[in-house]
């Protein structure tokens, strides 16, 4: 275990880095500043430590206009610091933590922040962080498996499976455009692992399809193929509104 830092230390990291930084902030800055040095940073680190986390901090601000600001709870900061803190790089998964902690510091989202966030974030990959992201910009999702194999269809693939769907309409939208291509993601052999994982997790349920869609003509089309309808549950919307949906992933691919 790394050696705890004296008090006196404690408080001069305070004063001179935290402190001024935040202060613009107001008391929302101030909050967060005390709860960063006196609940976060218990233990000795390298200094290039201190000013990432910080920028990470400022980060968070940024995203939130001034009238918005409120103080946070002093729990959620110090997970979320105590998290972004671990984080040698830049990535989804930091990103979304800087997003749960700008919700944390803001008036109209600080009631959606559920206290699961802050575990389940470092549950997940950034891949199925973008698989959330894309059945977020759906009501309903179709999704392809060849009836003998377990790996992912790819997007010719499933081009092809589509032809006999031409024309037809699911929620107000060509049917292409709501069924998942796998293709989008770093690792699309994951498919099916990420799917399994996001519904352990209570992110993506599975949910009943367009009556005409269930038809045994319709099903028939598509020989060597099913297909079943998933969508995200309110819990993993919620989710996708505090953590995810500011990120700019626009569903062609992992933008981290």
């Amino acid at each position: 275990m790394l050696p705890q830092i004296p008090s006196e230390t404690v408080v001069k990291i305070y004063e001179d880095l935290f402190q001024p930084a935040l202060r613009q902030f107001g008391a929302a800055g101030e909050r967060v500043a005390q709860t960063v040095c006196l609940l976060s940073l218990p233990f000795v680190y390298g200094a290039a430590k201190y000013e990432q986390l910080l920028v990470r901090i400022q980060k968070s601000f940024h995203k939130v206009p001034e009238s918005e600001l409120t103080p946070p709870p002093a729990n959620a900061v110090y997970q979320i610091a105590e998290k972004l803190m671990s984080m040698p790089e830049d990535d989804a998964i930091s990103e979304m933590y800087i997003e749960l902690l700008s919700s944390c510091i803001s008036k109209s989202n600080i009631n959606s922040v559920h206290p699961a966030f802050v575990n389940l974030i470092s549950q997940i990959s950034g891949d199925e962080a973008l698989f959330i992201d894309c059945l977020a910009l759906r009501e309903r999702s179709i999704y392809l498996k060849r009836s003998d194999s377990w790996v992912a269809p790819t997007h010719k693939e499933i081009e092809h499976v589509l032809l006999p769907w031409s024309g037809i309409l699911m929620d107000g939208k060509p049917i292409e455009e709501s069924v998942f291509n796998p293709d989008i993601l770093n690792v699309p052999d994951y498919f099916f692992t990420y799917l399994e994982h996001l519904n352990s997790l209570g992110f993506v349920e599975y949910v009943h399809g367009p009556d005409y869609l269930l038809e045994k003509d319709f099903i028939d089309s598509v020989k060597g193929y099913d297909y079943w309808f998933i969508s995200l549950t309110k819990f993993g919307r919620l989710f996708y509104n505090v953590c995810i949906k500011n990120l700019n992933m626009d569903g062609s691919g992992n933008k981290f």
